[in-house]
C-alpha cells in the first residue's frame, strides 16, 4: 500500500462512525492480511463484518456506508495480495517495536491477524496436516503473534510454551515478512491448479 492509499483508508477509519463501530485500522489490516495468506478463499461476507464491534449499534449503519466498508476492505486485501506477489511486505505505519516491546499499533495489527485465522482455524489444521517440509517453519505462526500481543510478564499456556519461548520479539518481527510470503505463494501456486483441472 503506497502513502496515499494508507491516507485514505486511514481517513476513512478515523471517520466518527468508523471509530464508534469499528475495530479500528490496525486490526482491520491485519485482518485482511489473514484472508490474503489463508489457505482458503473465504466469501468476503463471512469475513468483513469482523470488522465492526459486536457491541456497536448496527442500526446506525446504513446499506450505502457498509458497502464503503466492503470496498475498503476488498481493496486492503487485494493491496497485500499484490504486495505479496511481488515478494515484498511492509508492516504498516508505527506497526513496529521499540526495543523488544511492542507497540499498540503492532499489537493491534497481530490481533486482527488472529482474528482471520481463528475464523479459519479448521482449513489451517487441514492445511498444516498436508504441508510440505519447506512451509514447517511457517506453522508457529499464530504463536508468533501472540509473543506479540501478550505483556512480557505474562507467561503462555504449557502447551506453547517451548515454541514461546524459541524466539525473541525482534526475531519475530524480522521473520514474519517471509513466513507472509511463502504462504501467500504457497496458496496462489494451489489455486493454479486447483484452476488448472
Amino acid at each position: 500500500m503506497n502513502k496515499q492509499q494508507y491516507q485514505e483508508t486511514q481517513s476513512f477509519f478515523n471517520l466518527a462512525t468508523m471509530q464508534t463501530h469499528s475495530i479500528g485500522l490496525n486490526q482491520a489490516n491485519g485482518l485482511a492480511l489473514s484472508m490474503a495468506t489463508s489457505p482458503t478463499i473465504l466469501d468476503p461476507m463471512e469475513w468483513i463484518p469482523l470488522v465492526l464491534k459486536e457491541d456497536g449499534d448496527m442500526s446506525q449503519l446504513d446499506q450505502a456506508f457498509l458497502g464503503q466498508i466492503m470496498e475498503v476492505m476488498i481493496n486492503l486485501w487485494q493491496q497485500w495480495k499484490q504486495q505479496l506477489q511481488a515478494d515484498l511486505f511492509e508492516f504498516p505505519p508505527l506497526c513496529d517495536l521499540q526495543g523488544e516491546q511492542s507497540t499498540q499499533e503492532l499489537k493491534d495489527f497481530c490481533t486482527g491477524y488472529l482474528m482471520g485465522y481463528q475464523l479459519l482455524e479448521q482449513a489451517w489444521l487441514d492445511f498444516y496436516a498436508t504441508v510440505t517440509d519447506d512451509l514447517d517453519s511457517t506453522k508457529p505462526l499464530p504463536i508468533y503473534l501472540l509473543k506479540l500481543i501478550l505483556p512480557e510478564d505474562e507467561e503462555p499456556t504449557a502447551e506453547i510454551a517451548d515454541v514461546y519461548q524459541q524466539m525473541t520479539r525482534s526475531g519475530i518481527y524480522q521473520a514474519l515478512p517471509d513466513i507472509f510470503i511463502r504462504l501467500e505463494k504457497n496458496n496462489a501456486q494451489a489455486l493454479t491448479k486447483i484452476m488448472a483441472n
